[in-house]
């Protein structure tokens, strides 16, 4: 082995921490010339924060920071994987590249905080402004608007979740507790020469009784609010719910990574062409379904545009919501339990006519009984009635409805009268059933023409491009980002929250848009957010990146001479 002694061999610092320099280097010249926090900084300059400046009196206080800034330094915390607002201050203070992004300037952590619940509103404007970049950078092309939900851990105790019984019994004793310290403090001041100090731990103990007793009162509202809601979709027999006590707005759900905790479930819509998100919402439960009315309006209203399909799972593929995308001329592509007409398991020339032993022992049937499911019967839409298997009518009896996620949904009841010695009652008729009925809701024709469309091998090529699209954002936001939960409580705030996360990966998505441009020539003020690529007045060069297609990280790439 060679020993190095030689006091030349190791690099010696640069210069020494406590020497004095004439010319310090600026933040600037920190900052490489290619790095993509410049390009970010581009951005925010050319975004419009008037709707935040309104907010401010001007009068009052210190000059505040400026909301560009407050905004930069969350946004720019998402996507580096800093969220807590503490470690957001720290980082104002240690880091080079936040003290470049805010020329310096500090922000404490409450500062912070306040900030990003403040302005849900002003937050909404900036998000449409970056979807609209996205947009005009595509020339307007919105093909695909594809539509989910996922699961993310709400900042609530999954151990802590309490049925209303529970917390009225607990409510009772902590009544129980505020009048006996009511008592102690009444005593307390009938004293001659009272105990200051006993008196202020009194009252410091009745605060927090109180405070404890307002938490678990919210808890008990919401707890007997889904107990009601439960008990008429099940009947009275239904098992109690439990609420999550420190934030009720969440509910106990399955986790996406097994077993159950206090979930939200965030829902987006993304534009497959740009790939970012231009309507989101979070759901405090899982009824994730009724959001694409919501979604179709929003985007139409907002973007003046509307999208050519739809792309979901067969979660979101209610009734209603085929019913809507119908009547606006909107084509759905998902999975629906639905049979095609012209391919019916039970078609055959003449319907009165039973099919043979071979035909029917491939009709569909119910796994878990195998009994025959409702597909194995045949609609005859000019007769307004169905056909069994064996060529017996089941004819229309009575309108009802049903409770759906989207309120109730009317249907009309075919029931067979005429199921004495049928060869199959035995694989129709449940045990203590004499006729076979069926039902057909009023979406039964949307739901067919949905089954035409994904029967057609075009159909399931459009089809296969919902799941990278849609999947790969929330893998993004979920492993790229590393965000799997919400740190603030309550839907309220964590709708904000979530918008804030939306629009932080929108603003990698545009980052990647505009780095699709090299060396343009310089645009009018006015002509959006492609006018950050300008020659760079310090350094004297165009700045352009490449893109690693397998992953969402930046490459850094050479810098390329301005024309300009």
């Amino acid at each position: 082995m060679i020993k190095l002694s030689s006091r030349n061999y190791w690099a010696a610092p640069k210069q020494e921490r406590h020497q004095l320099v004439l010319f310090s280097p600026s933040l600037d010249e920190m900052i490489r010339a290619a790095d993509p926090l410049r390009q970010l900084d581009a951005i925010f300059g050319a975004l419009d924060w008037s709707s935040y400046e309104a907010a401010y009196d001007g009068f009052r206080g210190q000059p505040p920071i400026h909301p560009r800034h407050l905004a930069a330094c969350i946004f720019y915390g998402i996507l580096k994987g800093i969220r807590s607002s503490r470690r957001l201050e720290e980082a104002t203070r240690v880091r080079i590249d936040f003290m470049w992004l805010l020329h310096g300037q500090t922000i404490d952590h409450t500062t912070v905080n306040r900030f990003r619940t403040r302005f849900a509103e002003a937050l909404k404007d900036t998000f449409r402004q970056v979807n609209r970049e996205g947009l005009k950078r595509l020339g307007d092309e919105f093909t695909d608007l594809v539509v989910d939900g996922t699961r993310m851990r709400a900042n609530s105790d999954r151990h802590g979740a309490r049925t209303a019984a529970w917390l009225e019994q607990r409510l009772a004793t902590l009544q129980a507790s505020v009048e006996a310290a009511l008592l102690e403090m009444a005593a307390q001041d009938m004293k001659d020469d009272p105990d200051l100090s006993s008196a202020e731990e009194i009252q410091d103990r009745l605060d927090g009784l109180r405070q404890e007793m307002e938490k678990y009162e919210n808890a008990l509202a919401v707890a007997r609010e889904r107990d009601e809601t439960k008990r008429e979709k099940e009947g009275k027999n239904a098992k109690p719910v439990r609420v999550p006590v420190t934030d009720p707005d969440s509910a106990i759900m399955p986790n996406k990574e097994g077993g159950y905790a206090p979930n939200y479930t965030p829902v987006a819509a993304v534009n497959s062409a740009s790939g970012m998100i231009v309507e989101t919402t979070v759901r405090a439960d899982n009824s994730e379904a009724v959001t694409v009315p919501q979604f179709l309006q929003s985007v139409e209203t907002k973007h003046g545009l509307t999208p050519g399909r739809v792309l979901c799972d067969s979660g979101f593929a209610s009734g209603d919501n085929q019913a809507v995308l119908a009547k606006k001329g909107i084509p759905l592509y998902t999975k629906v339990d639905c049979a095609v007409p012209e391919t019916h398991p039970a078609r055959r020339d003449d319907p009165s006519q039973p099919l043979s032993p071979e035909q029917i022992a491939q009709l569909p049937r119910v796994k878990t009984t195998g009994k025959l499911e409702r597909d194995a019967f045949l609609f005859d839409r000019e007769l307004n009635l169905y056909w069994c298997p064996m060529g017996r009518q089941l004819l229309p009896s009575h309108r009802r409805s049903q409770k759906t996620s989207d309120g109730r949904t009317p249907y009309q009841e075919y029931q067979c009268r005429n199921c004495e010695n049928c060869p199959l009652a035995t694989d129709c008729l449940s045990r203590d059933a004499k006729h076979r009925m069926v039902r057909r809701d009023c979406h039964e024709d949307e739901r067919e023409n949905t089954a035409r469309r994904m029967s057609t091998k075009e159909g399931r090529e459009i089809y296969r491009q919902r799941a990278p699209v849609i999947e790969g954002t929330f893998g993004t936001i979920k492993g790229g980002m590393g965000i799997r939960g919400f740190l603030l409580r309550g839907l309220e705030k964590v709708n904000t929250e979530w918008l804030w996360i939306c629009t932080a990966y929108n603003l990698k998505k545009l980052m990647r848009l505009l780095a699709g441009h090299r060396c343009p020539q310089p645009r009018a003020a006015n002509a959006g957010l492609l006018a950050p690529f300008t020659p760079n007045t310090i350094h004297g060069t165009c700045l352009s990146y490449r893109i690693n297609r397998n992953s969402d990280h930046w490459a850094e790439c050479h810098e390329l001479p301005c024309a300009a």
